[in-house]
Protein backbone atom coordinates (compact mmCIF):
# COMPACT_ATOMS: atom_id res chain seq x y z
CA UNK A 1 0.00 0.00 0.00
CA UNK A 2 1.49 3.39 -0.98
CA UNK A 3 2.25 5.96 1.68
CA UNK A 4 -0.38 8.65 2.09
CA UNK A 5 1.16 12.10 2.47
CA UNK A 6 -0.39 15.26 3.88
CA UNK A 7 -1.35 18.02 1.49
CA UNK A 8 1.89 19.57 0.27
CA UNK A 9 2.27 23.21 1.27
CA UNK A 10 4.85 25.89 1.93
CA UNK A 11 4.90 29.01 4.10
CA UNK A 12 6.25 32.28 2.69
CA UNK A 13 5.81 36.04 2.47
CA UNK A 14 5.97 38.04 5.70
CA UNK A 15 3.21 40.65 5.75
CA UNK A 16 0.75 42.59 7.92
CA UNK A 17 3.09 43.27 10.82
CA UNK A 18 1.59 44.98 13.85
CA UNK A 19 2.42 45.85 17.44
CA UNK A 20 0.46 46.83 20.55
CA UNK A 21 1.31 48.43 23.88
CA UNK A 22 1.27 46.46 27.13
CA UNK A 23 0.21 48.25 30.31
CA UNK A 24 -0.54 47.17 33.86
CA UNK A 25 -3.35 48.60 35.99
CA UNK A 26 -1.59 49.84 39.12
CA UNK A 27 -4.68 49.40 41.28
CA UNK A 28 -5.76 45.90 40.19
CA UNK A 29 -2.53 44.50 38.73
CA UNK A 30 -4.39 43.47 35.56
CA UNK A 31 -2.41 43.38 32.32
CA UNK A 32 -3.98 45.32 29.46
CA UNK A 33 -3.08 45.06 25.78
CA UNK A 34 -3.63 48.08 23.54
CA UNK A 35 -5.08 48.33 20.07
CA UNK A 36 -2.89 46.82 17.31
CA UNK A 37 -1.04 49.37 15.18
CA UNK A 38 0.38 48.66 11.73
CA UNK A 39 4.17 48.18 11.56
CA UNK A 40 4.81 49.94 8.27
CA UNK A 41 8.10 48.97 6.60
CA UNK A 42 8.45 45.43 7.97
CA UNK A 43 10.64 43.40 5.60
CA UNK A 44 11.71 40.23 7.39
CA UNK A 45 11.11 38.37 10.65
CA UNK A 46 13.60 35.87 12.04
CA UNK A 47 12.50 34.25 15.30
CA UNK A 48 13.86 31.03 16.77
CA UNK A 49 13.37 29.18 20.04
CA UNK A 50 16.21 27.23 21.60
CA UNK A 51 15.95 24.82 24.50
CA UNK A 52 19.06 23.35 26.05
CA UNK A 53 19.11 19.73 27.19
CA UNK A 54 21.30 18.44 30.00
CA UNK A 55 22.00 14.74 30.53
CA UNK A 56 22.91 13.31 33.94
CA UNK A 57 24.56 9.92 34.34
CA UNK A 58 24.38 7.13 36.89
CA UNK A 59 25.22 3.43 36.78
CA UNK A 60 27.30 4.11 33.67
CA UNK A 61 24.21 5.04 31.63
CA UNK A 62 22.13 8.16 31.04
CA UNK A 63 20.11 8.51 34.22
CA UNK A 64 17.87 11.37 33.09
CA UNK A 65 17.77 14.19 30.53
CA UNK A 66 16.27 17.49 31.56
CA UNK A 67 15.09 20.30 29.31
CA UNK A 68 15.90 23.91 30.20
CA UNK A 69 13.51 26.81 29.73
CA UNK A 70 12.91 27.81 26.09
CA UNK A 71 14.68 30.98 24.95
CA UNK A 72 13.04 32.86 22.06
CA UNK A 73 15.15 35.45 20.24
CA UNK A 74 15.50 36.90 16.77
CA UNK A 75 15.58 39.97 14.55
CA UNK A 76 13.08 42.21 12.81
CA UNK A 77 14.38 43.72 9.57
CA UNK A 78 12.66 46.98 8.61
CA UNK A 79 12.99 49.86 6.17
CA UNK A 80 11.35 52.36 8.50
CA UNK A 81 10.00 52.67 12.03
CA UNK A 82 6.53 53.78 13.14
CA UNK A 83 7.16 56.92 15.22
CA UNK A 84 5.03 55.75 18.15
CA UNK A 85 6.99 52.49 18.21
CA UNK A 86 10.31 54.32 18.27
CA UNK A 87 9.35 56.53 21.22
CA UNK A 88 7.47 53.78 23.03
CA UNK A 89 9.73 50.76 22.59
CA UNK A 90 13.07 51.64 20.94
CA UNK A 91 14.64 53.81 23.61
CA UNK A 92 14.00 57.19 21.97
CA UNK A 93 12.43 60.30 23.51
CA UNK A 94 10.81 63.06 21.44
CA UNK A 95 12.02 66.63 22.00
CA UNK A 96 9.98 69.79 21.44
CA UNK A 97 12.21 70.70 18.46
CA UNK A 98 11.28 67.45 16.71
CA UNK A 99 14.50 65.64 17.52
CA UNK A 100 14.84 62.24 19.15
CA UNK A 101 17.27 61.50 21.96
CA UNK A 102 18.51 58.14 23.22
CA UNK A 103 17.00 58.68 26.68
CA UNK A 104 13.71 56.84 26.22
CA UNK A 105 12.49 53.42 27.37
CA UNK A 106 12.61 49.92 25.88
CA UNK A 107 9.15 48.86 27.02
CA UNK A 108 7.79 45.44 26.11
CA UNK A 109 5.09 45.12 23.47
CA UNK A 110 2.90 42.59 21.67
CA UNK A 111 4.14 41.83 18.16
CA UNK A 112 2.32 40.06 15.37
CA UNK A 113 2.73 39.28 11.71
CA UNK A 114 1.19 37.12 8.98
CA UNK A 115 2.68 34.62 6.55
CA UNK A 116 1.10 33.18 3.42
CA UNK A 117 0.56 29.40 3.22
CA UNK A 118 0.26 27.97 -0.33
CA UNK A 119 -0.54 24.35 -1.14
CA UNK A 120 0.30 22.22 -4.18
CA UNK A 121 -2.91 23.26 -5.95
CA UNK A 122 -2.25 27.00 -5.58
CA UNK A 123 -4.75 27.52 -2.78
CA UNK A 124 -3.61 30.20 -0.34
CA UNK A 125 -4.43 31.02 3.25
CA UNK A 126 -2.68 32.93 6.03
CA UNK A 127 -0.90 32.06 9.27
CA UNK A 128 -0.93 34.57 12.12
CA UNK A 129 1.90 34.74 14.69
CA UNK A 130 1.49 36.72 17.91
CA UNK A 131 4.16 37.22 20.58
CA UNK A 132 2.70 38.52 23.82
CA UNK A 133 5.80 39.89 25.55
CA UNK A 134 8.49 41.06 23.16
CA UNK A 135 11.32 43.46 23.96
CA UNK A 136 13.58 45.16 21.42
CA UNK A 137 17.19 46.30 21.62
CA UNK A 138 18.76 49.24 19.79
CA UNK A 139 18.54 48.73 16.01
CA UNK A 140 21.55 48.48 13.73
CA UNK A 141 21.85 49.70 10.15
CA UNK A 142 24.44 50.53 7.52
CA UNK A 143 24.31 53.68 5.42
CA UNK A 144 26.41 54.19 2.30
CA UNK A 145 26.54 56.44 -0.75
CA UNK A 146 24.20 55.80 -3.66
CA UNK A 147 26.03 54.68 -6.78
CA UNK A 148 24.45 53.46 -10.04
CA UNK A 149 21.34 52.52 -8.12
CA UNK A 150 19.87 53.57 -4.80
CA UNK A 151 19.90 50.95 -2.05
CA UNK A 152 17.61 51.54 0.96
CA UNK A 153 19.04 51.06 4.42
CA UNK A 154 17.81 47.93 6.19
CA UNK A 155 17.61 48.22 9.96
CA UNK A 156 17.88 45.10 12.13
CA UNK A 157 16.12 45.16 15.50
CA UNK A 158 17.26 42.42 17.91
CA UNK A 159 14.28 41.10 19.88
CA UNK A 160 13.59 38.71 22.73
CA UNK A 161 10.19 37.14 23.38
CA UNK A 162 9.07 35.70 26.70
CA UNK A 163 5.94 34.64 28.57
CA UNK A 164 3.34 37.23 29.50
CA UNK A 165 1.92 36.44 32.94
CA UNK A 166 -1.24 38.31 32.01
CA UNK A 167 -1.90 36.14 28.93
CA UNK A 168 -2.86 32.59 29.87
CA UNK A 169 -3.83 29.44 27.98
CA UNK A 170 -6.83 27.26 28.82
CA UNK A 171 -4.84 25.60 31.64
CA UNK A 172 -3.80 28.91 33.17
CA UNK A 173 -0.20 28.79 31.89
CA UNK A 174 1.51 32.01 30.74
CA UNK A 175 1.91 32.19 26.96
CA UNK A 176 4.79 33.43 24.80
CA UNK A 177 3.37 32.84 21.31
CA UNK A 178 0.09 32.06 19.57
CA UNK A 179 -0.22 30.76 15.99
CA UNK A 180 -3.56 30.81 14.20
CA UNK A 181 -4.26 29.44 10.70
CA UNK A 182 -7.01 31.19 8.75
CA UNK A 183 -9.83 28.90 7.56
CA UNK A 184 -13.27 29.39 6.04
CA UNK A 185 -14.81 28.88 9.46
CA UNK A 186 -12.68 31.36 11.40
CA UNK A 187 -12.01 34.02 8.73
CA UNK A 188 -13.86 36.84 10.50
CA UNK A 189 -12.27 35.92 13.81
CA UNK A 190 -8.83 35.85 12.17
CA UNK A 191 -9.32 39.31 10.68
CA UNK A 192 -10.41 40.70 14.05
CA UNK A 193 -6.79 40.34 15.25
CA UNK A 194 -5.97 43.61 13.47
CA UNK A 195 -8.56 45.49 15.53
CA UNK A 196 -7.99 43.72 18.85
CA UNK A 197 -5.17 41.32 19.72
CA UNK A 198 -6.51 37.75 19.82
CA UNK A 199 -5.74 36.03 23.13
CA UNK A 200 -5.31 32.25 23.51
CA UNK A 201 -8.71 31.76 25.15
CA UNK A 202 -10.64 33.98 22.72
CA UNK A 203 -13.03 32.13 20.42
CA UNK A 204 -15.15 33.07 17.39
CA UNK A 205 -18.31 32.16 19.31
CA UNK A 206 -17.58 34.59 22.16
CA UNK A 207 -16.52 37.39 19.82
CA UNK A 208 -13.22 37.55 21.73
Amino acid sequence: MPLKYDTREVTHGTSRGFWADITRDTSTGAVNIGTPQAFTGLNDVKIETKQDQSSYYADNVTHITLNGNPQTTGDLTVYQFPKAFVTGHLGKKAMENGGLTDTGNYKSFVFGYVETVTNEFGDETELLHEFFNMQASAPTGESKSDEDKATPVEFDIPVTASQNNGVLDSDGKPVTELQLLKTNDNANFFESAFDKVILPTDTPSTGQ
